[in-house]
C-alpha cells in the first residue's frame, strides 16, 4: 500500500474512533443508534485488518528474502542414505497403490488423482508410526502424531516494508493434538504431475512460518521438514536451526529400487521427527494461541514445545 494512501487511512481510522467515543457519551435514544454503534465497529474491525498475502502467490527468492533463509550448500550430504539404511517400502502399500491405480484408469494424472497415491502413502506413514509407538507403551490409547489435510496456516510478516498477514493451506499436514492443544511439524503439498517445482515456494513458505514461529518461542530445535510431489518425484525440505534450507530430489516413485526406498525412508524419518516431538514424550506444554490480526474464524498461529532429548532427534 502506498504511503500517501496509508497515512490516509490511517486518519479515516482515527475519525471513527472519534465518533465511536462520541456514540458511547451519547444516551440511549433508540434501535437507530445501535445499529449505528455495530455498524462503527464492524468498519472499524474490517479496517484494522492487516491486508493478506497467499502464499501461493511468493517465488522462492520473497520466500528466502521474508524469513531470512539461504540455500544450504550441503544438502547432498543432509540428505544422504547408505544403502544399508534403507527402509524397504511394505508390500500391503504397494499392494494398496496398485489397487488405486486400477481404479483410476488411464485418464489423465492431475493434482486431484496424485493426492490419491499420497492420501495412502501417508496415511500408511503415519499409521506405521502410531503402532511402533504404542508397541512401546501399549497402555496408552493416545496417537502420538495424526495427519490432517487442507490445514489453514497464517503468519504475520514484513513483506516490502509493509505488515501483511501470510496465509494458505497446507495440503497435508503430521500435527500433534493433546488436549484442545495442536501443533503441526511436517508439511506436504501436491501438484500436477510434471509441476512439482512450482510447490517448492509454497511448500517453503509455510515450513517457513512454523520455523519463524518456533524462533520466537526460542524453542531449542526450529527444524522444520517438508515435502512436494507430483505423486512420482518427491522434493524434500528442510530448514534448519541457522535459517538455512536444504533441498533432495528423488527420481521418480515407479523407477522402484533403490530409489523407491529412499523416498519412503526420508517420508518415515520425517514422521519419527513429529512423533518425537509429541507431548507423549514432550516435559514441555505445546501452547496454542491465537493470532490477533485474524478475525471471525480463527485461525493458529503455531508454537512448540518439547523436550531437550526429543528437539535433537529433529535432527536427521
Amino acid at each position: 500500500m502506498p504511503r500517501i494512501m496509508r497515512q490516509g487511512l490511517d486518519k479515516v481510522k482515527e475519525l471513527l474512533r472519534s465518533v465511536k467515543g462520541i456514540l458511547k457519551e451519547e444516551p440511549d435514544t433508540g434501535q437507530k443508534l445501535d445499529e449505528a454503534r455495530r455498524k462503527l465497529d464492524k468498519a472499524l474491525e474490517v479496517m484494522d485488518r492487516l491486508p493478506t498475502l497467499a502464499a501461493s502467490s511468493l517465488r522462492e527468492p520473497d520466500v528466502t528474502d521474508i524469513f531470512g533463509l539461504s540455500y544450504d550448500k550441503r544438502s547432498p550430504e543432509i540428505w544422504k542414505i547408505d544403502e544399508r539404511d534403507l527402509i524397504p517400502v511394505p508390500e500391503a502399500l504397494l499392494s494398496r497403490i496398485e489397487e488405486m491405480e486400477k481404479v483410476r484408469g488411464i485418464h489423465p494424472i492431475n493434482e486431484a488423482t496424485v493426492r490419491w497415491r499420497l492420501d495412502i502413502i501417508l496415511q500408511y506413514c503415519v499409521r506405521l508410526e502410531q503402532q511402533r509407538v504404542a508397541d512401546i507403551d501399549p497402555t496408552t490409547s493416545e496417537r502420538p502424531i495424526t495427519l490432517t489435510a487442507e490445514t489453514q496456516l497464517e503468519c504475520r510478516i514484513m513483506y516490502k516494508k509493509q505488515p501483511v498477514l501470510l496465509s494458505g493451506k497446507a495440503d497435508y499436514s503430521i500435527w500433534y493434538e493433546d488436549h484442545g492443544m495442536s501443533t503441526n511439524l511436517v508439511i506436504c503439498e501436491a501438484k500436477d504431475l510434471g509441476h512439482a517445482s512450482i510447490g517448492i515456494p509454497q511448500c517453503l513458505a509455510y515450513m517457513g512460518m512454523v520455523n519463524d514461529i518456533r524462533r520466537r518461542e526460542d524453542r531449542i530445535n526450529s527444524m522444520v521438514y517438508g515435502c512436494v510431489t507430483d505423486g512420482q518425484g518427491f522434493t524434500f525440505l528442510r530448514i534448519d536451526n541457522d535459517h538455512k534450507y536444504s533441498v533432495w530430489n528423488s527420481q521418480r516413485w515407479d523407477n522402484g529400487f533403490p530409489e523407491r526406498d529412499k523416498i519412503w525412508t526420508h517420508l518415515v524419518r520425517m514422521t519419527r521427527c513429529a512423533s518425537a516431538l509429541s507431548p507423549r514424550t514432550s516435559v514441555k506444554k505445546v501452547h496454542r494461541a491465537v493470532d490477533d490480526t485474524t478475525r471471525g474464524q480463527k485461525h493458529w498461529r503455531l508454537h512448540f514445545g518439547s523436550s531437550e532429548r526429543s528437539d535433537e532427534m529433529m535432527s536427521m
